[in-house]
């Protein structure tokens, strides 16, 4: 699509769920709910959330460390003007601009880092997976709330189909990359065939991620990283990195005198998950009616009362990171269209 369709497209959409996000629900009882909260818990929810960045970032080290032991400070310029990027832009640009921006302050192939980015996600989709999945398979349903039994099925077949799709796209790339040449080539070909450039686009980003998946696997030479230490760098900074998201919405559950369990927040960040992938500048919109129908749904919390949950814990996750992505953008003098330009421009060697 042109720049100008995605803009249309996507101010279109952020329109339409805004105007849902405020059915029923009146403005000066969203500001009543805000003003309301406790700032203090709502700051410490901000100090945790920048924290979880920490943890993100010496994950994302582990799964480099195949192609090169970054410096932090590369990574965490890398991630900051990242999130800016997602969100100002549509399309999850953010996560090209990682891969650029990377580029340019390490030795490394943009292509392959977006490999790493990509088994990134895949990851996270798995750990809020695996915390849904123990909730439902361990908590009684009476310590989440009267609200949570009608919507275990649903969640249940939600996660289902999340999960399903994330085993299909990780047994295409397994396959791929383990096809014998001549049947590889034919394979490209064929794809490469299909229409508007989603072929191309498609197999390079199976390319992409198969490189930084083969490299997880294998564990690299950089500063000794071996195998077993990669895994288990990886699994460690995955699980305190969902713990200190846990730990976010727990304290803003106290900000706002929401009286469900903390142990329903996993299936919170269910429906937060499904309103982040929509491909949305900061998942406007998305993002509230997520929250707000979790609320609601699973803890009977009112509308008012959950839209201004919405909107809070948005700006406390999206707002401070972004404003230091924003920073390091000035500072460094890049562009917005840097981001927008390289998909198309790039070598073959990036």
């Amino acid at each position: 699509m042109r720049r100008s369709t995605w803009a249309v497209a996507s101010t279109l959409l952020i329109v339409v769920l805004l105007w849902w996000f405020l059915q029923g629900v009146s403005v000066s009882g969203i500001v009543t709910a805000i003003r309301h909260a406790k700032a203090s818990y709502v700051s410490a929810a901000v100090l945790l959330s920048l924290a979880g960045f920490l943890f993100r970032i010496l994950r994302w080290r582990f799964l480099l460390s195949p192609l090169e032991w970054v410096r932090l400070s590369s990574l965490a310029s890398a991630v900051f003007i990242g999130w800016a990027v997602t969100a100002i832009l549509p399309g999850r640009l953010g996560e090209i601009a990682r891969a650029v921006q990377l580029r340019r302050r390490a030795p490394v192939r943009a292509s392959a880092v977006f490999g790493t980015i990509v088994l990134e996600r895949m990851l996270d989709v798995l750990a809020m997976l695996i915390l849904v999945a123990a909730v439902l398979a361990f908590v009684p349903a009476a310590a989440l709330g009267s609200r949570v039994g009608p919507l275990v099925g649903s969640i249940r077949t939600g996660a289902g189909v999340v999960f399903a799709v994330l085993t299909a796209i990780a047994a295409v790339v397994f396959l791929a990359h383990r096809l014998p040449p001549g049947v590889s080539a034919k394979l490209r070909l064929w794809v490469e065939r299909l229409p508007g450039g989603f072929g191309r686009t498609g197999w390079g980003v199976l390319e992409s991620f198969g490189s930084g998946l083969s490299g997880a696997l294998r564990g690299g030479a950089a500063r000794g990283v071996t195998a077993t230490r990669l895994r288990a760098g990886v699994a460690l900074h995955t699980a305190i990195l969902w713990a200190t998201i846990c730990g976010v919405h727990v304290l803003l559950f106290r900000a706002f005198d929401i009286e469900a369990s903390p142990l329903g927040v996993p299936l919170l960040l269910f429906f937060i998950t499904l309103g982040l992938a929509v491909p949305v500048p900061a998942a406007l919109g998305s993002y509230h009616t997520a929250v707000q129908f979790g609320l609601t749904a699973l803890a009977g919390v009112p509308n008012e009362t959950a839209a201004g949950y919405a909107i809070v814990s948005h700006a406390v996750t999206m707002g401070p990171p972004a404003l230091i992505g924003l920073g390091l953008l000035a500072r460094e003098g890049l562009a917005l269209s840097t981001w927008t330009s390289w998909p198309a421009s790039r070598s073959p060697d990036e």
